[in-house]
């Protein structure tokens, strides 16, 4: 998966706010196998293939209200789950596609919207926010979310992201900023970090114990979760403004590329370790 998150009606209001049909509005992006891949704000799903110079093309569309995105390696495949609501606004949807487009399988629940996603290939598993303080879990054999912790002190949950080399998670609050750890049974909570801004994304690079945040009105932060330093804001070379999306590509020197999805300015940025702007894709 803020912007995005900051109560229940404005969620609603921005994920409703349907952009131009020929603007491109980030919601969420991911890195995978298969490209690039954006969640808009109209609900399509886009990709850009992995060659250099590729633009994005939709592959779907998915129900009228959506909220975050995860997509990774899926028992061995790629794969695309989108999180949002359906049109009546009371059955909240996970729904699974392929790079291609093709709508695979959905998980639903009623009651209150779920509003993050991370995705853990290690297990096969997802891990889904409520817009309290609710997580659940979904995995290819479930009809059904299943609820493994509610974090203490949190009262509005968002962004989730999951590091698998140390079976945890990490959440980000809503209303103050936080990020919390726990484990991925919903135990050892611990807050990292709090007043960070108007959290919209995390990403969590595991080979250089980084923990990255953005904040809604501009900012990506970074720190090592393990340690007992601040997290420091980014020098990017490109203003960012309202940055909703944020993932990593792995492999390049010097740590990983960041992708950033920022919604106002219709594009998303491809960024060094060091905050060198590298590529627009839209």
């Amino acid at each position: 998966m803020s912007a995005r998150y900051t109560i229940a009606a404005s969620m609603l209001f921005l994920a409703a706010a349907v952009p131009a049909a020929d603007r491109l509005s980030p919601v969420a992006v991911a890195s995978t196998a298969a490209g690039t891949v954006v969640l808009n704000a109209d609900g399509q799903v886009l990709v850009a293939d992995p060659k250099p110079g590729s633009g994005l093309r939709a592959v779907c569309r998915n129900y009228n209200v959506v909220f975050d995105m995860a997509a990774g390696q899926w028992n061995g495949q790629t794969s695309i789950f989108v999180v949002g609501l359906a049109d009546n606004r009371k059955l909240s949807l996970i729904t699974k596609y392929s790079p291609q487009g093709k709508q695979l399988r959905t998980w639903s629940q009623l009651g209150g919207p779920l509003y993050g996603i991370g995705l853990d290939s290690s297990s096969n598993t997802l891990y889904v926010t409520g817009g309290d303080s609710n997580i659940y879990t979904v995995t290819e054999a479930s009809n059904s979310l299943r609820h493994v912790a509610s974090v203490t002190g949190i009262y509005h949950i968002g962004s989730i992201t999951v590091d698998s080399q140390h079976a945890r998670l990490f959440v980000a609050t809503t209303d103050d900023g936080s990020v919390y750890t726990l484990d991925k049974t919903g135990q050892n909570q611990r807050k990292l970090a709090q007043g960070l801004g108007n959290l919209s994304a995390l990403a969590y690079d595991a080979a250089g114990s980084t923990l990255y945040a953005s904040d809604a009105k501009g900012f990506v932060w970074k720190w090592n979760p393990d340690q007992q330093a601040p997290p420091k804001k980014m020098t990017i070379s490109v203003p960012l403004r309202q940055p909703l999306g944020l993932a990593l590509v792995p492999g390049s020197v010097g740590g990983p590329d960041l992708l950033v999805g920022d919604q106002n300015a219709g594009c998303v940025y491809r960024i060094s370790a060091a905050g060198a702007m590298l590529q627009q894709i839209r």
